[in-house]
């Protein structure tokens, strides 16, 4: 999915313990479109690729160049409408090299969490 779909605010990480982000999506957002008329609702796969770029762009500073694996025991909680407030956690998985563990709030609710993991590209 194209990352410009996607804008991060703030994204921080204190390179170990994890990454927060706020997520600006307006009501005018592509990914609104057509998922559905009349009562427009965030799409999961925006969920999972919100989680992957901000893990990935995250990583990007620490000069490691990742893709998403595969994902995991994900949750959707609750719908996204447009104009929320949205934040972004991830958090590596001490017990599993690069797993990221994620929950993305929407208006200080839990909209959904998982697991994604990355591999190194070169």
């Amino acid at each position: 999915m194209d990352d410009n779909w996607i804008n991060l605010k703030n994204l921080q990480s204190d390179g170990q313990t994890g990454i927060t982000a706020d997520i600006d999506l307006p009501g005018n957002s592509p990914w609104f479109s057509g998922h559905f008329p009349g009562f427009p609702i965030l799409p999961g796969i925006a969920h999972l690729s919100i989680a992957a770029h901000a893990i990935r762009e995250s990583e990007k500073r620490k000069g490691r160049n990742l893709a998403v694996s595969e994902i995991k025991k994900v949750r959707f909680r609750k719908m996204v409408a447009p104009g929320g407030i949205l934040k972004i956690e991830a958090a590596p998985d001490r017990d599993h090299a690069n797993h990221f563990l994620f929950t993305i709030t929407a208006d200080g609710e839990n909209a959904s969490r998982g697991t994604i993991v990355m591999r190194e590209i070169r």
